[in-house]
């Protein structure tokens, strides 16, 4: 799920359901933010090639979006702008400007909407990512009061996006499908069938025991799991029924967020790294359960996997090693000695591309830039320095 900066928090894992750790990238190529995000940078997704460059009029925060199979990025400014930029050559095609402060945006997995979240007033805006126009406004808050946007994410197979307040025990989906599933009662389903759903872009509120924040949306779409506000322990809410079925006994502070899946012949696993401690724990998602943990170089902020097999990588950690990276072999779950790409850069972001065959690492300061390396031996194929890069993501499997 993606965190919208304070930002908001959950739309943009999905920036990995549809965009990763803070830029964007397709097969054809990548979206960095540079110039300490004022810089927008087209590269070639091969050999880092700079295909395009345009500068910003204001410094951004929220990483660019790069429609799915589409040759554009949508750029979301905190001053309520928004651009949607032709790739690579970064034209811009299409602009508008919101009345309240944008904090966190994710587009949906078939490239056609953009949904924002917004403060002052709170609210989810669903625009036409193609002429930006505002297509619907769902106020953020309940009966009595309102509520700021924790975080977004895209969930691709159900054809929606997932929001979770940080005031209100409430997740929230919006359906972007054409047809969008009906939640209510019908006569008699055998002879009538459900009601079409109008308006477009209906919101289901699903109600919770506690507030959640950080949440991650595994592959399927099927769960939501996230931190109870109460003592920070794993709930997985189950999208199909909209409820609570699980707890996964964590207590204390886990980048939920960031957590990181696998499959293979023993099942679906997670990876969760610990916001405080140097520890990963792994998950069983089929039980749920935490099966073991495993000691890392420090806090990590960022791991990235790939439905193929291959090892999770690991980066973002605290400092004196926020140059290093870590990779974690799903085969014996152990995890290797850290090594740093290059001396002294902080890793800013970091992403498996959609082939998983590269790890694709960006690095941030005045000596920064964007490293293709081997996934699985980190060999280097490919660098291209740019300076103060704080936004780069690959696209999703």
């Amino acid at each position: 799920m993606t965190r919208v900066p304070r930002p908001c928090a959950f739309a943009l894992a999905a920036a990995l359901a549809a965009s990763a750790a803070s830029g964007t990238a397709t097969a054809q190529g990548i979206v960095a933010l540079a110039g300490d995000g004022d810089e927008l940078v087209a590269l070639d997704g091969g050999t880092l090639a700079v295909q395009g460059r345009r500068r910003l009029p204001t410094r951004i925060a929220i990483p660019p979006i790069l429609l799915a199979d589409q040759d554009a990025a949508l750029v979301v400014a905190p001053d309520g702008r928004i651009e949607r930029t032709a790739v690579p050559g970064l034209a811009v095609t299409a602009e508008t400007r919101l009345r309240s402060r944008p904090t966190g945006a994710a587009a949906s997995a078939d490239g056609r909407y953009l949904l924002v979240a917004a403060d002052a007033p709170s609210a989810l805006i669903v625009l036409d990512a193609r002429t930006l126009a505002l297509l619907k406004e769902h106020p953020a808050r309940d009966e009595t009061r309102e509520t700021r946007i924790d975080g977004l994410a895209v969930a691709g197979p159900r054809a929606s996006f997932l929001a979770t307040m940080t005031e209100v025990p409430e997740a929230w989906e919006i359906s972007y499908s054409d047809s969008p599933p009906y939640r209510g009662w019908v006569h008699d389903h055998r002879d009538d069938g459900p009601p079409e759903q109008r308006p477009r872009f209906p919101l289901r509120r699903i109600p919770l025991k506690d507030v959640l924040t950080g949440a991650f949306l595994d592959a399927s779409a099927d769960h939501l799991v996230a931190a109870a506000a109460a003592d920070g322990r794993g709930a997985v809410l189950d999208l199909y029924i909209g409820r609570q079925v699980a707890t996964i006994d964590l207590p204390g502070r886990w980048a939920w967020r960031a957590s990181a899946p696998w499959a293979d012949d023993r099942g679906a696993t997670m990876a969760t790294p610990s916001a405080a401690a140097p520890v990963l724990a792994i998950t069983d998602m089929r039980r749920w359960t935490v099966t073991r943990h495993i000691a890392i170089a420090a806090p990590a902020a960022l791991l990235a996997s790939h439905p193929s097999p291959g090892p999770v990588w690991i980066a973002g950690f605290a400092p004196p090693l926020a140059d290093a990276v870590q990779l974690l072999d799903t085969r014996d779950v152990a995890v290797g000695p850290p090594f740093r790409p290059r001396q002294g850069s902080a890793v800013a972001a970091l992403a498996i591309d959609r082939a998983g065959t590269h790890a694709i690492v960006a690095l941030g300061g005045p000596d920064g830039g964007v490293l293709l390396l081997d996934r699985k031996s980190a060999a280097e194929r490919a660098a291209r320095p740019l300076r103060g890069i704080v936004a780069m993501a690959a696209p999703g499997p």
